[in-house]
């Protein structure tokens, strides 16, 4: 067998998030596809329960041994409130069967499941949607739930589903909110001559791809290339000899900042003092920013 029916679940475990992060710690993490909670009644004394998938048989009896006899009983909680974990094979066995089972209304209890089984399917691989989630979103289409539990779905509704469903895969990231770092010139300008082609090498040549030749350049060069040069070999080699020069760059800012003199203050998470730097947006200028603090986070320290 690999499909289990967990009785009993700690009362401290309660929801989908929490019942699942108890269930991997307990060694199990991995180990299945399908994992859905059953919350119970305490009122009516029917305990929650979760019903699990696992992905091999080895593994599903790990959870037999793992958790059968295991207290439920929170911290400080009554002897009544809980009692032991009993872990035992359902009827229908593997993954098909389970969402089978679960989103048809009619075979809830093919099974020996509660009867308040709610027709949401959780999978545990990233990015999937549950039944509940999709009867959710269906509602917010104009599409009907009953359609749902009854599994007669038209292409139409089907298609929507489908898109929905790609949606809730590819949400946005807390990353996507950050200030994008590469630079772009206000006013780009390309001068053309009298045949319409530019004035100016829009290329450099190879002979600047060697570092030695970064070694003779001046500050604002450097500063010229690593803005203007966005991607290439080149803004590296400029970045690298800035460093060298005791510049370092600042991830929120977008700019270069230099000691002035020793920092007045040095903890382990930031260091305060009087700085110079690049003022790259306005002027195109060195200024010097005092009392400045610079949090080690936006520290651009990646190796040269």
């Amino acid at each position: 067998f690999t499909t289990v029916l967990i009785r009993n679940v700690p009362l401290a475990a309660e929801g989908q998030d929490m019942s699942r992060q108890w269930l991997d710690g307990a060694g199990l993490a991995g180990w299945y596809d399908f994992f859905l909670y059953l919350p119970g009644d305490r009122s009516r004394g029917r305990e929650a329960c979760a019903l699990v998938n696992f992905k091999t048989v080895e593994a599903a009896q790990s959870c037999v041994d793992t958790l059968n006899g295991r207290s439920g009983r929170a911290a400080g909680a009554a002897a009544e409130e809980s009692s032991d974990v009993s872990v035992a094979p359902t009827r229908f066995q593997g993954l098909e069967q389970c969402i089978e089972h679960v989103s048809n209304s009619e075979a809830r209890t093919a099974a020996n499941l509660p009867a308040n089984l709610p027709a949401s399917v959780a999978s545990s691989e990233p990015g999937a949607l549950s039944m509940a989630s999709m009867a959710g979103m269906a509602g917010m289409a104009g599409l009907p739930s009953s359609t749902l539990e009854a599994g007669a779905l038209s292409p139409r509704r089907q298609q929507a589903l489908q898109l929905l469903s790609a949606s809730h895969r590819h949400l946005p990231l807390a990353s996507d909110s950050r200030r994008n770092r590469r630079y772009v010139p206000r006013n780009p300008y390309v001068h053309m001559d009298s045949l319409g082609q530019a004035a100016y090498p829009m290329h450099p040549t190879r002979n600047y791809d060697d570092p030695a030749m970064f070694e003779k350049y001046d500050l604002d060069t450097l500063f010229f290339i690593f803005y203007y040069q966005q991607g290439s070999y080149q803004q590296h080699l400029a970045a690298k000899e800035l460093k060298k020069l005791s510049w370092r760059y600042h991830t929120k800012y977008l700019t270069w900042f230099q000691r002035h003199e020793e920092p007045r203050m040095t903890m382990t998470e930031y260091e305060r003092g009087q700085y110079v730097y690049f003022d790259h947006d306005s002027c195109w200028c060195q200024r010097i920013k005092k009392d400045f603090t610079f949090e080690y986070q936006y520290l651009e320290d990646e190796p040269m």
